[in-house]
């Protein structure tokens, strides 16, 4: 079983936190035949120049995330993505995963934002979510309750799975930090192995 791993957005020069869940993944899964990769994906867009901006950096990786999103959006089913049985995909990626017309597993994933604005006529389309309903394979949508940018999907195609993250603490664990709790879970790990043996 081929398994490929779509991250979201953003910088991802290291890659290795992926790595280790993948491995994680594969030591949980009873399986023998799993095999894993990541697929690495940006936009090749331009950033906006602003030569007198403060904060260059924050503002710079704030375009990043919004150009690969819209990104994302826009080419999840023209985007030269590898064969395989299973995708798993955070964030942005889970956008492009559902586009691979194949089991997958989502986390973190704002799906169901894309979702509404495809459901109100008269707004931006996106056909990939549009397709991706009609979808008849299996989706596990997995959701940390403190994950700021994850929803559930309202979807009977969608199994949802809400888990709670460590303790919530405003000084040590903050919502957006949810959103990258998938990678260090062991629930998570478990989660995604209980419906691998399954497929």
């Amino acid at each position: 079983m081929k398994i490929v791993f779509i991250y979201g957005v953003g910088y991802h020069e290291d890659v290795s936190t992926y790595e280790i869940f993948l491995s994680n993944i594969k030591k949980q899964v009873k399986r023998k035949d799993v095999e894993t990769s990541i697929h690495i994906w940006s936009h090749d867009w331009s950033l906006p120049v602003s030569s007198k901006s403060s904060f260059k950096a924050i503002k710079n990786f704030f375009s990043e995330v919004v150009l690969d999103f819209q990104y994302a959006i826009k080419y999840a089913e023209t985007m030269d993505i590898p064969e395989a049985d299973l995708y798993i995909g955070h964030s942005a990626g889970s956008i492009i995963a559902l586009s691979q017309n194949k089991p997958c597993i989502l986390m973190g994933s704002p799906v169901a934002l894309v979702k509404e604005i495809v459901e109100h006529p008269g707004d931006a389309e996106v056909g990939v979510i549009e397709k991706v309903f009609k979808n008849c394979c299996k989706i596990l949508n997995i959701v940390n309750k403190y994950d700021i940018v994850s929803y559930e999907v309202m979807d009977n195609k969608v199994q949802n799975d809400v888990y709670s993250g460590p303790c919530y603490n405003p000084l040590t664990y903050l919502p957006i930090t949810a959103h990258s709790d998938y990678f260090k879970s062991k629930i998570v790990v478990k989660k995604i192995a209980k419906f691998i043996e399954a497929l």
